[in-house]
């Protein structure tokens, strides 16, 4: 199957029914879309956009948020995902489906007025964030508010330090792909890391102010990290320049490898954007408090003025 990994889209279309069915199976994403739409404080008749919406998992958990009398969009790059997303919501009228890229919004969106966006591990993949959210200012009127999620690979903030773990199952995925010629000297990412003063920059020119994180953590287990892995997308993440067919048969041998198939930790981060003023020169862009950690729950930031030490 020869699809570039720079042709995304045709990526993700190939990956759609894969990827749909892993979170369909598995709950991480169904619980990290339910704690954007609270976060955002999503209510009755709003006007929602779901923005990189994939299988419709935050679309659902939206829908039931804006009621009967509310609106939302789905926009993707891909078509596939948006099929899934149509078939996940009944074909809902009250859902309209957009297909487009990250520079096309400007002219596929300029027909709606949001009151908020959610990003459900969408927001990393972007490629000009700072740029998107300053199209998507000129017709969202304030308030506008958004949440969006972030893994803890793409995120690297000094005042949150995790404890690395031992990862047996990737560390089989590298040696099988180095017998096989495909030298790696670690897990290859894709994705630029950010920090809470990056993403001050992307929100401030916009006159938006963005809170510190929530913090998800969940279990992974090793069937669902397997699964994850064979997504063809995901392939293409972890093991850059190889076929597609190879890749997952060395995701194949190396899980036959894999000795202690224990779960792992995955931290997720929710955070919440919105609009602070009109005009950009007056907003700011401030930490609201240090993050605290719970497992399948959110807990607030700690009070700033009254932090433990």
């Amino acid at each position: 199957m020869a699809i570039s990994p720079d042709n995304i889209r045709a990526l993700w279309n190939v990956s759609a029914r894969a990827y749909a069915n892993y979170v369909a199976q598995f709950d991480m994403h169904q619980k990290t879309a339910r704690g954007l739409v609270d976060l955002a404080g999503i209510g009755a008749g709003e006007t929602v956009l779901d923005f990189g919406a994939g299988p419709g998992t935050a679309t659902k958990e939206i829908v039931k948020a804006v009621g009967p009398e509310g609106r939302v969009v789905a926009y993707d790059i891909s078509d596939e995902m948006l099929k899934h997303a149509a078939v996940q919501m009944n074909f809902d009228p009250a859902v309209k489906f957009v297909r487009g890229d990250t520079d096309e919004a400007g002219d596929k969106l300029a027909g709606f007025r949001f009151s908020s966006a959610v990003f459900s591990n969408s927001f990393f993949q972007l490629p000009a964030k700072a740029e998107l959210i300053r199209t998507l200012r000129v017709f969202c009127p304030s308030p506008f508010k958004m949440s969006f999620s972030l893994y803890e690979t793409v995120y690297d903030e000094p005042s949150h330090v995790r404890k690395v773990e031992s990862d047996e199952f990737f560390g089989n995925i590298l040696e099988v792909a180095g017998e096989r010629g495909y030298k790696y000297g670690s897990r290859q990412e894709r994705y630029d890391k950010l920090n809470f003063a990056a993403l001050c920059g992307i929100f401030t020119p916009s006159g938006m102010r963005i809170d510190q994180p929530q913090v998800l953590e969940f279990d992974r287990s090793f069937d669902e990290r397997l699964a994850f892995f064979k997504i063809p997308a995901i392939l293409y993440e972890i093991l850059p320049g190889v076929p597609i067919e190879e890749a997952g048969s060395i995701v194949e041998e190396a899980a036959a490898r894999t000795k202690a198939r224990v779960s792992q930790k995955r931290i997720v981060y929710l955070f919440k954007a919105y609009t602070v003023s009109s005009d950009p020169e007056v907003c700011a862009c401030l930490p609201t408090g240090r993050l605290r950690i719970t497992s399948g729950l959110i807990l607030r930031p700690l009070d700033p003025y009254n932090l433990p030490y």
